[in-house]
């Protein structure tokens, strides 16, 4: 067992960065929540008790003492009914990853932001190789663009990659996932844009 596979900080930081850990074995695992926690909850009861609580971090491949998993558990037990439920879950690692995120280090934001670009080249992996076998080869330039787009989150960069490879006549089947990835980037934008306020406009209101 490494020493980054220990939750043992039981403090209100630590439990966020235990959380921040978990999500990120998630992610790079590539785990299905809903299917994950139908064979976590071995009692079908809906949630989960300490005992499969803790048999939910090993599964992930974490090892925490009886007092830490209690602690963890008691972080994402957020209705306090002795159970946690896929939506508890859920909630609880996006509110304690935001909060680790916010109180983090700009080093620490690095190392974590290092990982999951890793993580995302990997997964990418196997479906570069069947787009560059159909192109003639897997190493050919548009395929490495589109491998380096999809790890990122610049919409104009994946955009590009993705129009490269529609031209290169990769097929669409093999292009579903940067296709779906870039609407995601566009929607965000989108979203942030519109929650902006219009500085100019409010300039020129003030003037008056």
């Amino acid at each position: 067992m490494h020493p980054e596979d220990v939750l043992s900080d039981t403090s209100e930081m630590g439990l966020r960065m235990s959380a921040a850990r978990i999500a990120d074995a998630i992610f790079d695992k590539e785990v299905d929540l809903r299917e994950a926690f139908k064979k976590w909850d071995r009692k079908n009861l809906g949630g989960l008790d300490e005992t499969e609580f803790q048999g939910a971090l090993s599964s992930l491949g974490f090892d925490a003492s009886p007092e830490m998993v209690s602690a963890v558990f008691k972080v994402f037990d957020l209705k306090g009914d002795g159970r946690v439920s896929c939506w508890e879950f859920t909630r609880g690692l996006h509110n304690l990853q935001a909060a680790a995120e916010a109180t983090a280090s700009e080093e620490e934001r690095r190392a974590r932001r290092d990982r999951k670009k890793a993580s995302a080249l990997r997964k990418q992996e196997n479906q570069l190789t069947v787009i560059g076998a159909g192109l003639g080869g897997g190493h050919l330039p548009e395929a490495t663009a589109l491998s380096g787009a999809l790890a990122g989150d610049d919409a104009a960069c994946l955009r590009k990659a993705l129009r490269a490879a529609e031209d290169a006549g990769v097929d669409a089947e093999d292009l579903k996932a940067a296709k779906l990835k870039l609407q995601e980037l566009e929607e965000k934008a989108a979203a942030a844009d519109a929650l902006n306020p219009e500085m100019p406009q409010m300039g020129m209101d003030s003037n008056e």
